[in-house]
């Protein structure tokens, strides 16, 4: 049998906590059916087990962070909104829309600066 076997089904990631300077050894598991478990063991030898449904994945976030590696298609933090590729009118239309918005901001402040002003008396 090949080493890579596991893939997509089984992580293991080193996660370094800055804020309490602990770090932990984290096993991030994909159970099938939308079901994942994650078992950390953390330097002092606690050992946390967390299992979870895809959909609550986003409380606490650090859930989403662990199984990105072994859920099996693009994952947001709460939601797959942005895990999308664009479609070609957003990289073509945005630059030139918005360029075209500056080029008559550019005009209306031109014309505003260079128009005769009134004299006061």
């Amino acid at each position: 049998r090949d080493a890579n076997r596991y893939w997509g089904y089984v992580y293991l990631m080193k996660l370094v906590d800055h804020q309490a300077s602990g770090d932990a050894l984290v096993v991030a598991q994909n159970l099938g059916r939308a079901g994942f478990r994650t078992v950390s063991v953390s330097g002092s030898g606690r050992v946390v087990e967390d299992q979870f449904d895809y959909g609550a994945r986003c409380a606490p976030p650090i859930r989403a962070l662990l199984i990105r590696n072994v859920v099996p298609h693009p994952s947001g933090f709460c939601s797959d909104v942005l895990q999308v590729w664009p479609s070609i009118l957003y990289p073509v239309l945005y630059p030139w829309a918005t360029g075209a918005i500056g080029i008559v901001c550019l005009g209306i402040a031109g014309f505003l600066r260079l128009r005769p002003r009134a004299v006061r008396l």
